[in-house]
């Protein structure tokens, strides 16, 4: 069974299939050939983790991921890149890129990072799923709480009635 999809966004077709391939076992693989094609595909199939090129023709790299950006904060966006520069590793971790990965890449390395990656991301959003759900829960029991407050109370003032006419029957 397929744990995720990962959209591979990169101008050059050895880098996507390489990644494809490496991955076809255990993820749904998309792939894009431009940043373009990348944000519909990425708006469209809500992946689950991107992997980025930054040298592309039109839009590029970082361009790119400051739309996805826009799209989800939160997804995990790896660069793979043969052109990494100071500067624009710099960009990529303003904007929360979780690697920077040179090309070409070691396959170990790429395959931790991606089930590590995609692995955290799982957990969060199931954390946020359970946060949801004790929140419900949580809202429950307070309602039951309140509920039998108010009984409680009921009972407190039908024993008093009940002792005050209690009172002159005994006598």
């Amino acid at each position: 069974m397929k744990r995720g999809k990962i959209l591979v966004i990169d101008d050059e077709i050895g880098p996507r299939e390489s990644l494809r391939i490496l991955f076809k076992d255990d993820y749904e693989v998309l792939q894009a050939d431009c940043g373009e094609k990348g944000i519909e595909l990425a708006k469209k199939e809500i992946p689950d983790l991107i992997i980025l090129d930054l040298k592309m023709p039109g839009m590029n790299g970082i361009e790119t991921l400051e739309e996805i950006r826009k799209i989800d904060e939160e997804i995990p966006v790896i660069i793979l890149t043969g052109y990494g520069t100071y500067e624009t590793a710099k960009k990529a971790v303003h904007l929360r890129a979780i690697e920077f990965i040179s090309k070409p890449f070691d396959v170990y390395e790429m395959k931790k990072i991606v089930k590590d990656a995609i692995e955290k991301k799982m957990l969060k959003e199931k954390r946020g799923k359970l946060r949801i759900e004790l929140e419900r829960i949580n809202k429950t029991l307070q309602e039951k709480m309140e509920e039998m407050e108010t009984l409680a109370t009921l009972g407190r003032i039908s024993a008093e009635v009940i002792h005050e006419i209690n009172n002159p029957l005994t006598v």
